[in-house]
């Protein structure tokens, strides 16, 4: 097998054009927050270094549960009103989403101004980081074959950004945890862009028994992950996970067509919450919609 590294541009959709888009956007960021390395820690800085080399990291005991209980009390109360502009089947009913989390469940802004995480995206972007999307989604055991994020998969939204997950209750191998191809951030089989899914079979093939990282984690800790590397979520054998998932990136989150195509639709915060966000912290929702 041929491989590739991330010092090719062939590692990107797109190609010399993504790497020199995104690099403009980086400048762009630290233009308009020039102070942006005053977020920096030498924690974040670690962190942000051992992501970069194998493409994952765990956080333990990261969050206060009471913060986590209330917003896990008006998620699954959500669920269970099943409130149609508000909670959604997805993926053929493999999982239930809340649509538009930061505006649906304000509370959860409250996690993402978070400063130990925005110090971790600042590190990684090496910029003021801005929120993109989010996704609040719980999933239970179902007899439906393995599809979408439920495949190693590379995610497209940017050429560079970082995504952090928190599991709403403790999950085991038998309940969905995240699961990382370790550093396949970094090296990736020469036809890699021939199709978006790959199956269990061909990524151990490639990479090995080793690599393949199951994120099993308590409730209350943190996984940060560069999901330019292969992943997926795995399927649940029994109980549920409620998730969240936080993105930062340097600018709008693309869609699939990348820099060549529209960007994805923008999320959305009440006008309220975003009023009574501190002025500095308001940089983090540069990429929201306020509504």
């Amino acid at each position: 097998m041929n491989w590739i590294t991330k010092d090719s541009a062939n590692f990107y959709k797109d190609a010399d054009a993504g790497v020199e888009w995104y690099n403009k956007q980086v400048l762009k960021r630290r233009e308009l927050y020039p102070n942006w390395q005053d977020l920096c820690t030498a924690e974040s800085d670690e962190i942000a270094k051992q992501i970069t080399n194998k493409g994952y990291y765990v956080i333990k005991n990261f969050w206060d549960l009471s913060l986590l209980d209330e917003i896990k009390k008006e998620t699954l109360g959500m669920v269970e009103s099943k409130t149609p502009e508000i909670v959604r089947n997805v993926q053929g009913g493999r999982h239930t989403q809340i649509y538009m989390p930061t505006k649906n469940v304000p509370l959860i802004n409250s996690l993402v101004l978070e400063p130990r995480i925005v110090s971790i995206a600042t590190s990684f972007l090496n910029c003021m980081p801005g929120l993109g999307t989010t996704n609040l989604r719980l999933s239970k055991v179902h007899n439906l074959g393995p599809s979408g994020t439920n495949m190693y998969h590379r995610d497209f939204n940017s050429i560079k950004f970082i995504k952090f997950f928190t599991y709403f209750n403790d999950v085991s191998e038998d309940n969905g945890p995240f699961t990382y191809v370790e550093s396949s951030n970094t090296k990736l089989p020469s036809n890699w862009l021939q199709r978006h899914r790959w199956s269990d079979k061909e990524i151990k093939a490639l990479y090995g028994e080793n690599s393949i990282k199951h994120l099993t984690a308590n409730y209350g800790d943190l996984i940060v992950g560069s999901t330019n590397g292969f992943h997926k979520g795995e399927m649940l054998k029994k109980g549920q996970r409620l998730m969240l998932t936080l993105n930062y990136t340097t600018h709008a989150e693309l869609g699939d067509p990348g820099i060549y195509g529209p960007p994805s639709s923008r999320h959305q915060i009440l006008k309220e919450t975003y009023e009574n966000t501190k002025d500095d912290k308001k940089a983090l929702y540069d990429f929201i919609e306020v509504v």
